[in-house]
């Protein structure tokens, strides 16, 4: 189906019909399923973790107006998209090291933070007005000595300097995004290509997210319009694929083939709708 060549309202009520489509196979049959896994390792735990975070912000999109809140679904696109990296990224791995990397990464920056946190009240103790009680773990010499272990492992250029460990991954996203091409498997279960995504929309929805012009300067109308219908195009196809590759990661065949067909055959039937 042609659909860039529908009127662009058209468009956006066809991307909106199928992300809501993708949404209801994913809440009443994978995180069903993933409910009564006898037992999930922590790579799928992980794995559904970001998939249900993605899952919530497609249900935000589909409450907003595109008009009013076009930056809003733009930079949700942005933060799919990186989700979808990960996700894709856990999935391939096959040694365990992107998985621990992951984590290791996370509980560094949540350190990061606490003792961001905790520096900015020893030097300005007058300007206490939030309880800064609660980032006093990271002062235990315990959690400073693993964090230290996780630096010294994964990002041993970066010494006793945390600013410099910049990201989980040891490539940066563009060379994440070309490195899952490569991965990537074949056909209709995977159609997305990182790196023109990645070329094509992460510095442009990042414009919606930051402050300055670049994003908005001489925005009319038509383009407001043309930056929805682009981002639920861009959600559709990054929910659909995500979606297939956590059925993957959590169900066996044959129900597994049997929930890509359903997922298929509903959104092939969508589009059929909007050719008459």
């Amino acid at each position: 189906m042609e659909q860039h060549k529908l009127p662009v309202r058209i468009q956006i009520e066809l991307y909106s019909e199928k992300i809501r489509a993708i949404r209801e196979l994913a809440n009443n049959i994978i995180f069903v399923i993933a409910t009564k896994l006898p037992e999930s390792n922590d790579k799928q735990a992980a794995m559904l973790r970001i998939y249900n975070r993605m899952n919530l912000l497609v249900e935000s999109v589909l409450h907003l107006e595109g008009d009013k809140h076009y930056q809003t679904i733009g930079s949700i696109t942005r933060s799919i998209f990186e989700m979808f990296i990960d996700i894709s990224s856990l999935f391939i791995d096959k040694t365990g090291e992107t998985f621990d990397r992951y984590i290791k990464f996370s509980e560094i920056e949540i350190f990061r933070w606490g003792k961001a946190v905790n520096e900015f009240y020893k030097e300005n103790p007058e300007m206490l007005k939030f309880d800064n009680s609660t980032y006093m773990w990271a002062e235990n010499s315990d959690v400073q000595k693993k964090i230290k272990q996780n630096v010294d492992q994964y990002w041993p250029k970066a010494k006793n300097d945390l600013k410099k460990v910049q990201r989980w991954s040891k490539e940066s996203r563009l060379a994440l995004c070309q490195h899952l091409d490569k991965e990537k498997p074949t056909g209709r279960d995977s159609y997305i290509c990182f790196e023109e995504m990645y070329v094509m929309i992460y510095s442009r929805l990042s414009w919606l997210i930051h402050s300055g012009e670049s994003g908005t300067l001489n925005f009319n109308k038509q383009m407001i319009e043309l930056t929805v219908c682009e981002s639920l195009l861009n959600i559709e196809d990054i929910f659909c694929e995500t979606t297939l590759i956590i059925s993957r990661a959590i169900i066996n065949e044959p129900q597994l083939n049997d929930i890509l067909r359903t997922l298929f055959d509903v959104l092939d039937n969508i589009d059929n709708k909007y050719k008459k």
